[in-house]
């Protein structure tokens, strides 16, 4: 693997690079999947949101 900057990072290693440093896992999923939806990156006014279901798993609300 090249690496060159923290933008080209899979949706994957994103997610698992942050929790490795500690950031918080709930953040990270929910990051996670922001990046996965939105074709790789995070932007603010997306259509579809990010909320916790019943049992406490994430789910995407289109």
């Amino acid at each position: 693997m090249k690496f060159t900057s923290l933008s080209n990072l899979t949706d994957e290693e994103d997610f698992i690079l942050g929790t490795m440093l500690g950031y918080d896992r709930l953040k990270q999923c929910e990051r996670y999947l922001k990046r996965k939806y939105s074709g790789g990156s995070i932007e603010k006014g997306s259509s579809k949101h990010v909320s916790p279901s019943r049992t406490g798993a994430i789910g995407v609300v289109a």
